[in-house]
This record gives C-alpha cells, structure tokens and sequence, in this order.
C-alpha cells in the first residue's frame, strides 16, 4: 500500500468515527430537548383538583430553594469567618395532602433531568472526540514514519541483540514508527507536540489558523476528566482570557465548531504532510469536510 492509500485510509476511518460522533452527539440533544416536556407530562396525569394545590406547593418550595442559594452564596462570601454548619429544611406555609407532596421529588428530577443530561452529553463527547483526535494522530504518524522511513533517523543507538529481536525488518521498522510517534504525542499539544513536530518535518502545526480552538479542547478535556470542568491554574496558565475557579460551559454549538475545525485541521495536516512525503492527497475522504449525507444528495440530484 503507498504512503498516499495508507493516509487517505486513516483519514476516512477516523473522520468517519468523528462524523458518527458528531451526528450522536445532535440526535441525543434532540432527545434531551425532548425531555422537557416530562414536567408537564407528571402534571398533566395529576387530577385535576390537586394541579392548583401542586402549583401552590412547588412555587412555595421554589421559593426555599431562592432563598437556600442566597444563604449559601452569602456564607461562601464570608472569608475567613466562622459559621459553623448550616442545615435548611423545607417547611410549607401549609399541610398539604400526601397525594401533593408526593409529586415533588419526580417533578424535579423530571426538570433537573434535562440540565444534567445536556451537561453529560456535552462533555463526554469533549472527551471522547480529542481521544479519537489522539488516536487519528497516532496513526497519521505511524503511517508517516513506516512508509518513509528515512524519517526514523535519528541519534539513537540500538544493540544487536535489540535488533535481531524482530524477525524482520518491516517488523523493526513499526516498532521504532510506534515509538517515535508515541513521544512526539507526549506532553502539552501546543507547545511539546508542536515543537517536536516542526523539529522531526519542519512542518509548524501552530500556524493552522484554528489551532487555538484544538489546543482549548484538548485543555479542556483535561479539566473535564481532572477537575469537573472547572478551571483550574494551569488551564488559565495555557487558555488566554480565562479565570480560575470558573464552571466550563459547553453546548452544541461548541461541539459542532469543534468538529468542523478538527475536519479543517485534519485537511491542514494532509496538505503539509502530501507535500513534504510526495504522496497524492486525497480530498473527499475526510467526512468532516464531506459529510456521507451531503455527497448522497449530490448524487441524486
């Protein structure tokens, strides 16, 4: 297989993956959108004397919960000063029925549902894409140093008996490809990855103009898997703009822009790559770019 048959190979496998991802990722938040109407349904199927009394009842815990947020924000606010354990219980105005009462607890998660849901979604597709990312990486690489070997070159040294361990050649080769592609990935995307990139093919993968979206992502991630997606130093240290302490917020549109760029960034790195090895670029395999759907429609019409 040549060096262009292999990467077009990689891009369409992995940028099919992010493809199927991405169309997941709208279909779950059309049901989570979905969702919202569970609410309604739990009082819709009450009857209908216990609707008003129900209404009554959750405007008066709404109302609790308003002020167990304020307290609470007050208490957060009082540094230093001590003030000891604070426990909140809900006390009606009023004795409502038992058949009132009991609706509470599935009428809030039934609204709570859909806000921790999105929340789920949303950031483990984060994490889930930037590791198909990774894996696309790795593979564009490998494929890179194994079929142009003469990449491999490098100061290190190896023994006899370490080479005559693989029966072949073909087989040494992928090892050392395997290796060296490993630690290029090593470390911080923008600068370690970058900068042994630009060193191995004096190919900067910075200068994409969208890199700073990559590099948010795979910071991202990191707080998402390390922190609960809330900043910390070292993501305000690499993410320009950004504060400490802060709750990440990601949403469809963010998901969707981070797609689209990963696609423009893949194309990015096939381009450099095809002109710096000599191999033929493919273009419509990365479907990203060119969405299965979108070239079926080309066809039929």
């Amino acid at each position: 297989m040549s060096l262009s048959e292999k990467v077009s190979s990689i891009i369409s496998s992995h940028s099919q993956e992010l493809y199927l991802l991405l169309q997941f990722v709208r279909d779950f938040d059309i049901y989570i959108h979905h969702q919202k109407y569970a609410a309604p349904d739990i009082v819709r199927e009450m009857p209908g004397k216990a609707r008003t009394e129900f209404a009554q009842y959750t405007k008066e815990f709404g109302e609790f919960f308003g002020g167990v947020l304020s307290e609470v924000e007050r208490l957060a606010s009082t540094k230093g000063k001590k003030t000891g354990e604070k426990t909140w219980q809900f006390k009606p105005r009023k004795e409502y029925p038992s058949e009132i009462t009991r609706y509470l607890v599935p009428f809030i998660i039934a609204v709570y549902k859909p806000i921790r849901y999105s929340r789920f979604l949303y950031d483990m597709a984060v994490t889930h894409t930037i590791a198909l990312l990774e894996s696309f990486l790795s593979d564009f690489l490998v494929a890179i140093f194994t079929l142009r070997p003469n990449t491999l070159k490098s100061g290190n040294t190896a023994t006899y008996e370490d080479i005559l361990s693989f029966s072949s050649k073909k087989e040494l080769i992928r090892h050392l490809a395997s290796n060296r592609a490993e630690k290029i990935l090593e470390g911080d995307l923008y600068h370690d990855v970058a900068d042994e990139l630009n060193k191995t093919f004096s190919i900067d993968i910075s200068k994409f103009d969208k890199f700073n979206i990559i590099h948010e992502a795979f910071c991202r991630r990191h707080i998402i898997v390390h922190n609960d997606g809330i900043t910390d130093k070292e993501y305000c240290r690499k993410i320009p703009n950004s504060k400490k302490g802060e709750q990440l917020s990601t949403d469809l549109k963010y998901i969707e822009t981070l797609f689209t760029t990963i696609g423009q960034f893949i194309d990015y790195l096939d381009g450099c790559f095809s002109r710096k090895m000599r191999y033929r670029k493919n273009p419509i395999v990365n479907q990203l770019l060119n969405p299965p759907d979108s070239l079926a429609g080309s066809k039929e019409s």
